[in-house]
């Protein structure tokens, strides 16, 4: 899973639990988003601002809705 989001960066101030980011990919993948759009998505966006899973999940639907 790390290979595959190799080309995500953080700064210091985004650092985000690995095992979040994860998690995160699994339930975006499980709603039927493709990898590609799951990356164009969180390339746009501050993870670190997010306390939980779920909110991150929301902010990012959120945000993908918007997109579209």
């Amino acid at each position: 899973m790390k290979g595959k989001l190799k080309n995500l960066t953080y700064t210091e101030e985004e650092t985000v639990s690995v095992d979040m980011l994860e998690d995160l990919v699994l339930a975006l993948e499980g709603l039927g988003y493709n990898k590609k759009e799951i990356g164009k998505t969180l390339e746009k966006i501050d993870l670190s601002k997010f306390s939980s899973l779920e909110d991150a999940i929301k902010g990012i639907l959120k945000n993908m809705r918007i997109g579209e």
